[in-house]
């Protein structure tokens, strides 16, 4: 993979997006939070990360930016006792990567 976002913005590689989404998703589902979870939090970051360097696309890496976001404060107790607890935090996680998948879709 590269490290840099396509120059040509029809070289967007929608479908790893797609997959990423899809893989953050199951991730939620069967990681554990918590700071003491380092190997799932690693995974989802990696396949946030995936997003922001498939794409040029503002929205998606917008979208992908909240989902970083949202990964972190998943794994943090701190952040999400004094948010609106876990499973809103996941409540967000599936909705950004419902919004993503939507605009791909509509892109393919």
């Amino acid at each position: 993979m590269n490290s840099a976002p396509p120059s040509d913005p029809f070289s967007e590689d929608w479908e790893s997006i797609r997959t990423a989404t899809v893989r953050i998703e199951q991730g939620i589902k069967e990681w554990t939070v918590g700071w003491n979870n380092t190997a799932g939090l690693r995974e989802l970051r990696a396949h946030a990360s995936s997003i922001l360097h498939a794409t040029t696309d503002h929205y998606i890496r917008e979208k992908a930016g909240s989902l970083s976001a949202s990964i972190e404060e998943l794994f943090s107790s701190r952040k999400h006792v004094r948010g609106d607890g876990v499973d809103r935090v996941k409540q967000n996680i599936r909705e950004d990567c419902s919004k993503i998948r939507g605009y791909v879709q509509s892109r393919v």
